[in-house]
């Protein structure tokens, strides 16, 4: 079972025969200690890694909104809307100020 995120703040509930059986255990993951793990090069391969599985359509996510920088308030407010659909993308062209 894998379980992401902890918006909700309620805990996790769990049958513990549920973990007997079948040697099964539980772990925590902390995604930003696990990049400070990875070192500046590991991050790099990883965000290449990605790349290449955007661009080939493996990897892919629904953009909800897409702003220039200029708008960047109104991104904001798009971004911390509850319930909202697709990503909040900020445009980042040259000569952006």
């Amino acid at each position: 079972m894998l379980i992401y995120g902890t918006l909700s703040n309620e805990p996790m509930v769990l049958d513990q025969r549920l973990l007997i059986v079948g040697n099964k255990r539980v772990e925590g993951f902390w995604l930003s200690e696990w990049v400070r793990r990875q070192g500046v090069i590991g991050m790099l391969r990883l965000f290449r890694q990605v790349r290449r599985l955007m661009r080939a359509g493996i990897l892919t996510t629904e953009v909800g909104s897409s702003y220039s920088l200029d708008q960047i308030k109104e991104a904001v407010r798009q971004a911390e809307l509850p319930g909202r659909r697709g990503k909040v993308l900020l445009r980042v062209t040259e000569g952006s100020q």
